[in-house]
């Protein structure tokens, strides 16, 4: 397979009305060359983005480590549950019912982040829709920036619910559980909303609602900044100065 950043530099109509597209290659086609001349070659265009550096990887994993300290969730199944979550990452194969559970083996066995799973009945009579998810290491720049961010905005959650008295408890149908945290947390990141146990209301579930920062004041603003910066200095990553801080604290 050749894969590499080119341009199309010209289009014209042939007399059959098909199209003739020149294309500029890199000079390392030329070895390539007699592999693919005169063949029938599968052409799939999109535009060029740069792979993900190995800087941000490394960062990721930073991050996965803390929320997997945070959670106690091993990282490898953090790492997975966000993939599934990036976006663009994904290509779907209809593979025979008996076939199944061999590619989701073979496709898994490629890293962590090479999810595979059955996502339902294929038109195609026998068959199974698979949906197979990259790993990080195919990722360009754009998607393992949002890779990051996911991971970010899980810490941020978890730090909301450090600050205290950002909260209530609400006894809410059982029934009316999903939705009600659904509604909750559609109004920001740092509405977070949870069951919490069993009410003394019969048929009903506590459920826990924290509050977003929009809603803080000062001292629990203060408390979120604090904990952010923390995280920060645990990961490395530098900071406003202590004034500045300071500042940024006292104006809620």
């Amino acid at each position: 397979m050749f894969e590499k950043k080119c341009k199309i530099k010209e289009l014209m109509l042939t007399t059959d009305g098909k199209c003739a597209v020149t294309v500029i290659l890199p000079r390392s086609f030329l070895e390539q060359y007699d592999e693919y001349k005169d063949k029938d070659l599968r052409l799939k265009l999109c535009p060029w983005r740069n792979k993900r550096s190995k800087d941000a990887n490394a960062y990721f994993w930073e991050l996965c480590g803390q929320l997997s300290a945070k959670l106690n969730i091993p990282p490898r199944d953090i790492y997975r549950i966000l993939v599934k979550e990036v976006g663009g990452n994904y290509e779907v194969t209809p593979i025979k019912n008996e076939a199944v559970d061999s590619w989701v083996e073979v496709w898994e066995s490629r890293g962590i982040g090479w999810v595979c799973e059955p996502c339902g009945k294929s038109q195609i009579d026998g068959y199974t829709n698979v949906i197979n998810y990259f790993g990080s290491s195919e990722y360009d720049t754009a998607q393992m920036s949002r890779l990051i961010g996911l991971i970010i905005q899980d810490i941020y959650r978890i730090l909301v619910k450090e600050v205290g008295g950002n909260y209530e408890v609400t006894p809410i149908k059982n029934e009316a559980v999903d939705s009600w945290v659904e509604v909750w947390e559609s109004r920001g990141i740092g509405w977070v909303c949870e069951p919490c146990g069993k009410s003394q209301i019969d048929g009903y579930t506590n459920v826990i609602n924290y509050f977003g920062s929009s809603e803080y004041d000062t001292a629990q603003m203060s408390r979120l900044i604090g904990l952010i910066i923390q995280e920060c200095k645990n990961n490395g990553i530098e900071t406003a100065t202590p004034s500045e801080l300071a500042l940024l604290s006292d104006s809620g």
